[in-house]
């Protein structure tokens, strides 16, 4: 058979549900909708996905926003390092490294979806080392104002957590919102996707809002 997937890889196929289960062709379509605007592995590209700043803070990164990196980070105690985390050439993710001065805040928001019906959940993969890591948000976009529905907060210790955030309803895009103290708090994250992909990914080493 085929090989397991990575240790922060989610699974790539979605999941059916319960045979004869009933599920609307409305809800359905609201359903790939999300998991296809949110989908990234970061492989190749943001996929879609926007890296910004608040104009105050532009400038104080070499390479600006998230982007995206591949293998150990070059900052000690900081950001992902070891092989067995996959931080390596055949797993890129998504990162942000912050400059001088600090603190710093950056965003990576989603292409926009169909109106969420709240039974939508972001799963996706953190990393969160340093003793400068301020925090890392999961917001939803409901009717104009960004809500707050996952946080974690300050260092995480050198390893890759799952979690999963909550999509209220009447979401049209999500974001991370990356928040640290100086060039000792670097944040990642990867293999985002709808929960549902992944067959339901349990929250982790965060709380919900």
């Amino acid at each position: 058979g085929a090989p397991p997937p990575a240790r922060r890889r989610a699974s790539r196929g979605t999941s059916g549900g319960p045979p004869g289960a009933a599920a609307s062709a409305a809800s359905r379509r609201l359903a790939d909708g999300f998991a296809s605007a949110v989908r990234c592995d970061f492989d190749e590209d943001l996929c879609g996905w926007e890296a910004t700043e608040p104009p105050d803070h532009e400038g104080q990164t070499a390479k600006g926003a998230w982007y995206r990196y591949v293998g150990p980070t070059v900052t000690t105690q900081t950001g992902p390092k070891e092989a067995d985390d996959a931080s390596d050439a055949a797993d890129p993710y998504a990162y942000i490294h912050p400059g001088n001065p600090a603190p710093y805040t950056a965003f990576l928001t989603s292409p926009a979806f169909e109106p969420a019906d709240g039974g939508e959940e972001l799963a996706f993969a953190y990393h969160a080392y340093g003793d400068r890591i301020g925090s890392l948000d999961v917001e939803a976009l409901v009717g104009g104002t960004w809500v707050s529905t996952w946080r974690v907060e300050h260092d995480q210790g050198g390893s890759w957590h799952d979690a999963a955030a909550p999509v209220p309803a009447g979401a049209t895009r999500v974001r991370f919102v990356g928040f640290t103290n100086s060039a000792l708090g670097d944040i990642a994250v990867d293999a985002v996707r709808a929960a549902g992909e992944t067959g339901g990914v349990a929250p982790g080493g965060g709380c919900l809002l």
